[in-house]
C-alpha cells in the first residue's frame, strides 16, 4: 500500500470501488460528447449506465463497465448472464485506466454473442462457455492494439 493511501485510509476494496465509479463515469462523459443523456444506475444490477439518445431515435442503450488499472484483465462471467447481456442489449465496456490518459474498449453485445457462440453455435468460437462460467481475457497492448483470449 502507499503511503499516500495509508495517510487517506483508503483500502484496496475501497480503491476498486472508487476506480470502477471512475470508470462508470468516463463512459458517461463520452456517451454526453456523442449526444447521449447518460446516467449511472442507482441499484447495482447487471447495468451500470443507461443512455438515451436525445435525438430523432429515441435509442437506449445499457453498458456494464468493467475498469482496470493494468493492461490485462480477466473477466468472468456467469453464462446465464452473458445470455442476459444479449437478449438485454447490454454491452460491455472495459475501461483501461493504467495511464494518465484513460481508453474504452467497447464490446457491443452482438460481438459478445458471436465471441462466445461463434454467432452460430459453432465450437471454433474463440471464448469457449464452460458448463457454468465463461471467462476470457482483455488486453491492451502500448500501441492500443486490443486482444481478446481464453
Amino acid at each position: 500500500m502507499s503511503r499516500q493511501r495509508k495517510k487517506t485510509g483508503i483500502t484496496d476494496a475501497i480503491e476498486k470501488l472508487y476506480t470502477g465509479k471512475a470508470g462508470e463515469h468516463l463512459v458517461m462523459a463520452h456517451l454526453l460528447r456523442r449526444g447521449y443523456v447518460a446516467m449511472s444506475a442507482t441499484v447495482d444490477t447487471d447495468v451500470d449506465v443507461i443512455a438515451h439518445a436525445h435525438d430523432d431515435t429515441d435509442r437506449v442503450v445499457q453498458f456494464q463497465v468493467k475498469t482496470t488499472t493494468i493492461a490485462d484483465i480477466r473477466l468472468r462471467f456467469e453464462n446465464s448472464k452473458l445470455d442476459e447481456f444479449w437478449t438485454s442489449g447490454i454491452n460491455l465496456c472495459v475501461v483501461f485506466w493504467q495511464k494518465a490518459e484513460p481508453t474504452p474498449v467497447v464490446f457491443p453485445t452482438r460481438l459478445i454473442h458471436m465471441m462466445t457462440t461463434g454467432g452460430f453455435d459453432d465450437s471454433r468460437a474463440p471464448i469457449h462457455r464452460g458448463r457454468k462460467y465463461t471467462s476470457f481475457r482483455v488486453r491492451m497492448l502500448e500501441d492500443g492494439t486490443v486482444y481478446v483470449r481464453i
